[in-house]
């Protein structure tokens, strides 16, 4: 028994859902029938996109030790560990007090989150006053006196210099013995707990700012990226998509180990607001729109035939089922869409590919035919 493929609902392409039918013509030799697939010219947007697979984390994350300035350990837009890395002129142990926050925590600029006994630190900030008065008096002595030569001045000078740099890291110290927040952020990690010293290393990490999902690009899409354009970031574990903005591109090429040597160039997209179910070190998929354009006549990329040196064309099917082959001017060409620019109106039925049906001899079942459609050789197009 011969079975006829009867219709195909809907195919999703690109950027959203486009209505197909099927439309057939004489079957040949009575084993086969071969249909039509076609869709309706529409207006709307045509978006050239470039996706890779990145990772969640915060823009910037800094590191507080007692006794120094807030570290900025790592920013999405510096070079890490600038500001604040270094120790205070003499080394101090610093006994822990209290410890005000959890691993996970949010927190405002200006809340305290440690406080360590700063005794040692304030018995040091003595000794750097008295060094630094010290160095200062001997200074004005030696310039009042005519025996003071032009080395010895040059020598108080420098070891003033000296006391004031002691002085400024001692008052520091001081104030460092309470570790404040620069800024709102979260707590990635506490070091420290009361009635112990603290460690060398950072007693709390705190990321701040906004989410960013770093990406590498392929080199054949690098030079289509550029900073500002909008992105769209899709984190599958946290089960969301955020819109973002691309905010940095490293110029310079990261080349993959292995034979392959695969370059590719590391872009920067700040996120939205993004939910507290994302997590830094999630991975994600980054989207960069590339190139689009609104309210354009546009038909399915599989409608399209032809190339830009030979010029594009369509089979557009009249009402009375005849198919003819039109030429088109076309804008923005993607693998979903294309821009007819001219020489196709909205609503025109184009054809996108055929199908067929063959009835198996002998045993009553049915075969269906591959689904073909246009394009350019290779399958699909480029931005």
């Amino acid at each position: 028994m011969k079975t006829r493929l009867a219709a195909i609902a809907l195919i999703v392409v690109g950027l959203g859902a486009i209505g197909f039918s099927v439309v057939g013509w004489p079957s040949v030799g009575g084993s086969s029938d071969s249909k039509y697939i076609t869709s309706t010219a529409s207006v709307g947007t045509v978006s050239a996109q470039s996706v890779a697979n990145g990772t969640i984390g915060a823009s910037t994350v800094y590191g507080l030790k007692f006794g120094v300035a807030a570290d900025v350990v790592s920013s999405a837009t510096t070079t890490a560990g600038s500001g604040g890395s270094g120790s205070s002129s003499t080394s101090i142990t610093w006994p822990v007090k209290t410890v005000s926050v959890t691993t996970g925590q949010t927190v405002k600029k200006g809340d305290v989150l440690a406080t360590a006994d700063d005794s040692t630190a304030q018995i040091q900030l003595l000794q750097a006053r008295a060094s630094y008065g010290s160095a200062t008096t001997r200074l004005a002595n030696d310039q009042a006196s005519s025996r003071s030569t032009a080395a010895t001045i040059l020598s108080d000078r420098a070891a003033l210099a000296t006391a004031k740099k002691t002085l400024s890291a001692a008052q520091l110290a001081v104030t460092n013995s309470t570790l404040v927040a620069p800024a709102d952020g979260l707590i990635t990690a506490v070091n420290i707990l009361p009635d112990t010293n603290a460690p060398s290393d950072y007693a709390i990490r705190l990321a701040v700012g906004p989410m960013v999902a770093t990406a590498s690009f392929a080199e054949a899409d690098i030079a289509s990226i550029k900073v500002g354009q909008a992105a769209s970031v899709t984190v599958t574990a946290a089960k969301t998509s955020i819109d973002g903005t691309v905010s940095q591109i490293v110029p310079v090429a990261a080349t993959s180990g292995g034979s392959s040597s695969v370059v590719g160039f590391t872009v920067t997209v700040t996120l939205g607001s993004a939910p507290e179910t994302v997590l830094s070190g999630m991975s994600a998929t980054v989207t960069v729109t590339t190139a689009s354009v609104d309210n354009v006549v546009r038909v399915p990329a599989t409608a399209l035939t032809g190339s830009a040196s030979t010029g594009y064309s369509v089979m557009v099917m009249g009402s009375d089922g005849s198919v003819q082959t039109r030429s088109v001017e076309v804008g923005l060409v993607t693998t979903s869409f294309v821009q007819i620019a001219s020489g196709l109106n909205q609503g025109e039925t184009v054809v996108v590919g055929t199908t067929s049906t063959r009835t198996t001899a002998g045993g009553g079942g049915t075969n269906f035919g591959g689904l073909t459609g246009g394009g350019l050789p290779g399958g699909g197009f480029g931005r």
